[in-house]
């Protein structure tokens, strides 16, 4: 198993118009409710002063603030940021996709750049289940990714809606549903129980 971010193959996403939110435009949300608590001092000391709800939000600010809201710099900003900060990081974002449109939107977005430290991520924390979908999933999206990609290189809303007739990762929408939400929940925890993991020294 693998904690850090390291793939031979960099994919991004797509820019959409519609599709999906943009790291531009969390940054703008989350710095509205984030900026009062921005105290000077390291992201572990940040951390501590915010309430449950705002965690996760906070350090997906973090790597926004450290890339220069660049999606294409986060890449290089997790590679050098301590571990927790991959995990969550790369945990919020296949929430975020997969609720807003599935599967099929986060790796279109994405690709499965950050999909192996979400798996690693889902296992620290407890979330077997999470782990099983997600490594299924990527499983299913690397077994097609060629066929994706003359949809992906005409990059409109309608090559998105017709690609979604070509894949097999619907059922696993469901399947992530069902689990209500509990990723928040072990997001929370793993911050709270384990505050070394967001030192610099847990850089690996």
């Amino acid at each position: 198993m693998t904690s850090d971010v390291t793939a031979p193959r960099l994919y991004l996403r797509v820019a959409m118009h519609g599709l999906s939110f943009s790291l531009a435009m969390l940054t703008a949300v989350i710095g509205v409710a984030l900026s009062a608590n921005a105290q000077d001092g390291s992201l572990r000391e940040r951390l501590s002063k915010l309430p449950d709800e705002n965690l996760a939000d906070a350090i997906v600010e973090y790597v926004s603030e450290k890339s220069g809201n660049d999606e294409r710099r986060a890449f290089d900003v997790l590679n050098v940021s301590p571990q927790g900060v991959r995990y969550i990081y790369a945990t919020w974002w296949v929430d975020g996709e997969v609720n807003n449109g599935g599967f099929h939107q986060y790796f279109w977005n994405h690709g499965d750049w950050m999909a192996d430290v979400a798996i690693a991520a889902y296992e620290v924390m407890g979330g077997n289940e999470y782990a099983a979908i997600m490594r299924e999933a990527t499983s299913i999206w690397r077994g097609e990714r060629e066929t994706m990609k003359s949809f992906q290189e005409r990059g409109t809303l309608e090559a998105f809606s017709e690609s979604n007739k070509h894949t097999r990762l619907g059922p696993l929408d469901e399947r992530y549903y069902d689990l209500q939400g509990m990723v928040y929940r072990l997001q929370i925890d793993f911050i709270r129980n384990h505050p070394e993991k967001f030192d610099a020294a847990s850089i690996q």
